[in-house]
């Protein structure tokens, strides 16, 4: 049944997508990127084992260690990405890279969404509710394991709220794509390298 409504919501996006690409207003575009931004999943591959969880922005943790790669759908950008877990309960993180990781509408650039807790707490402490980047984000809700094959799912309150209000014609995330607009590149890493990979239109 979960299989049926996860094909279902895809079905949606994609078609939803595929109307707002040739929209004048890429209404219909941004809607269904509004709606892809609700889900984080991924489908991964490689050695061994861990198990990973993250309670709004500020709590998580993860036991295990495992060096993942495969196919990511976080919100709307997809591609291709590695996934590192680690962790010993009260100190863990989680760090992506990524290949390549392309918006499915827009053009927005792909920010990694690295994770460090200790103990339990986000680290450095309560830094993510602060990011401008990241406050979209703060409820998000994931969790993840691995023993060879890998999943991860999540999902992000503040993007539902997003999409419904998008729907009105309202962004309070601030992530609609304006034709003709510059892609929004994340703000730089320490020591200044950019945060993400820039992904074409």
């Amino acid at each position: 049944m979960r299989g049926h409504w996860l094909f279902g919501w895809a079905a949606v996006v994609m078609l939803a997508l595929s109307a707002g690409c040739s929209s004048p207003s890429g209404y219909l575009g941004n809607r269904a990127a509004d709606l892809a931004d609700i889900l984080t999943a991924e489908l991964t591959i490689g050695p061994g084992f861990d198990v990973h969880t993250q309670a709004t922005g500020l709590f998580g943790t993860a036991l295990g260690y495992s060096p993942q790669w495969g196919l990511m759908m976080h919100g709307r950008f997809v591609g291709r990405g590695e996934r590192q877990s680690a962790g010993i309960l009260i100190s863990a993180s989680t760090r992506i890279a990524d290949e390549v990781m392309s918006p499915l509408y827009g053009n927005q650039v792909y920010a990694p969404r690295n994770r460090e807790w200790f103990p339990f707490l986000r680290y450095p402490v309560f830094v993510p509710a602060f990011k401008e980047n990241e406050l979209a984000r703060v409820l998000d809700i994931e969790a993840g394991a691995s023993v060879i094959v890998g999943t991860h799912l999540g999902v992000s309150p503040i993007e539902l709220v997003d999409f419904v209000l998008g729907l009105f014609l309202l962004d309070p995330v601030g992530d609609d794509y304006r034709p003709g607009a510059a892609p929004v590149a994340p703000p730089a890493q320490p020591g200044g390298a950019p945060a993400g990979t820039q992904s074409p239109a």
